[in-house]
């Protein structure tokens, strides 16, 4: 299991690997800021990694993960896994479903918080984002997701479901983002939309990701999302155009 190997942490990275997703990241900032554009990477920490806790006892972490090793390597990433099992003991609702791999939309808000942080940085009148914005409540669902679905029992078995309500609309957003995507991104999409004025998003993996993808867009921010079972693919070789 790609997942769990990857908590155990049974397959690290070499130094070789480590050194070229450092590169990558290097030359991707590079690029962005040639372009006057404001790259983030944000890594989705799988649930597991999360609610560790939950876990039978056979899982045990033997040494630091993929994820723990590039968080090391470039300290000033964004790091999810330490935020949400921080704020898991803070709020009284889940951030992850109970049948799916994915995070709710409440770990969706709570990773575009941390995002909408790095962005005051860059933009010091963007909005930050914060609990006290938002109303949350929850239901139960009698149909499991994607986990329930495997094992042949997504009617057999109930979740949770969060829902936000947003209580004002932020006024001077960041004009543009371009965010090259995978399936977590679809529990962001309603904070991004309080930080940006427009959001153009890819489904897109590191590998498939071309500059002109990018530069088409004309966006203000390049934000590069990925759950941490793909964080492999921060060592694959980038487009050319890149280099340039």
């Amino acid at each position: 299991n790609l997942g769990m190997d990857e908590y155990c942490g049974l397959n690290p990275w070499t130094p070789k690997q480590t050194e070229k997703a450092v590169k990558n990241l290097e030359i991707l900032n590079q690029w962005c800021d040639k372009n006057n554009i404001i790259f983030i990477l944000v890594v989705c920490p799988s649930k597991h990694s999360v609610y560790s806790e939950k876990l039978p006892l056979m899982y045990k972490k033997n040494q630091h993960s993929r994820y723990d090793q590039l968080m090391t390597a470039v300290p000033s990433l964004i790091n999810l896994k330490s935020v949400l099992t921080a704020e898991k003991g803070k709020v009284q609702f889940p951030l992850y479903f109970k049948t799916d791999t994915h995070w709710n939309f409440l770990g969706g808000f709570l990773a575009t918080a941390e995002i909408s942080k790095e962005l005051k940085n860059h933009f010091p009148e963007a909005p930050v984002l914060r609990l006290a914005d938002i109303e949350i409540s929850q239901k139960t669902t009698y149909k499991g997701k994607d986990l329930a679905n495997m094992m042949v029992l997504k009617d057999a078995v109930s979740d949770i479901e969060i829902n936000l309500k947003y209580k004002k609309e932020h006024t001077k957003k960041i004009n543009k983002v371009f965010i090259g995507r995978d399936s977590f991104y679809d529990y962001m999409i309603e904070p991004m939309s309080q930080l940006f004025v427009s959001v153009e998003e890819k489904p897109v993996l590191l590998s498939g990701l071309k500059a002109n993808d990018i530069l088409k867009n004309k966006p203000d921010v390049f934000v590069l999302e990925m759950v941490e079972r793909y964080v492999d693919e921060l060592c694959a070789d980038l487009d050319e155009a890149f280099y340039k």
